[in-house]
């Protein structure tokens, strides 16, 4: 029997199967942080987030990149100018100032501008009134300010990550109160003698 040759280019190929594998994608949607920039007087710049809670920034201190205080103990003491002035004869004003910074900076202390005021002067009057009955002067209200400056000499130490030790800022407190609080005021603010200056008000938290 004669086999008939079959060209194999003619010829119909079989179909090839082939499995493919669909690999499905997620699109994962980003949510995306809107941010705005708030300009509030002295300079200073609050970045706002969603949810509309400031994040403190170091924008509102005058030298953000300096490592160590601004002035040293005895630089402004005795300069006689405002914030000098009121550290030497009312200080409990400008430790109140400087807890009004430290809050705004994100490092807030335990007693507020007025708490620190008021207590200090009923703590006066008890001295005087304690004086008067025991013949021998009391000094309430020098211990309280003693313990409020060391307090927050130490915060801002710790917040800025300035040098320093805890019995140097204890006895530079002890000693010399109104030392410590000029220097605190000379790195806190730009021009301390006019802003906050001799001041009792509470309107300069937010000053560079």
């Amino acid at each position: 029997m004669n086999r008939e040759k079959v060209d194999p280019l003619l010829t119909t190929p079989e179909p090839v199967h082939v499995k493919a594998q669909v690999v499905q994608a997620q699109v994962v949607q980003a949510q995306v942080v809107q941010a705005q920039v708030v300009v509030q007087p002295g300079q200073q710049f609050v970045v706002v987030g969603q949810q509309g809670a400031p994040q403190a920034q170091n924008t509102l201190i005058p030298y953000p990149e300096e490592t160590n205080w601004h002035d040293s103990e005895c630089d402004r003491c005795c300069t006689c100018q405002g914030d000098c002035c009121l550290a030497w004869f009312c200080g409990c004003f400008s430790l109140g100032h400087i807890a009004s910074k430290l809050e705004a900076l994100g490092e807030p202390y335990c007693l507020k501008f007025w708490h620190i005021v008021i207590f200090a002067i009923i703590l006066s009057i008890v001295d005087m009134i304690l004086t008067s009955i025991t013949q021998s002067q009391t000094r309430l209200s020098g211990i309280f300010l003693f313990v409020v400056t060391f307090q927050l000499r130490r915060r801002i130490t710790t917040k800025l990550n300035f040098p320093g030790s805890c019995c140097g800022d204890c006895l530079w407190s002890f000693f010399c109160a109104p030392c410590v609080i000029t220097q605190m005021n000379g790195t806190l603010w730009s021009q301390p003698e006019v802003q906050p200056g001799c001041s009792c008000d509470d309107n300069f938290a937010q000053v560079v």
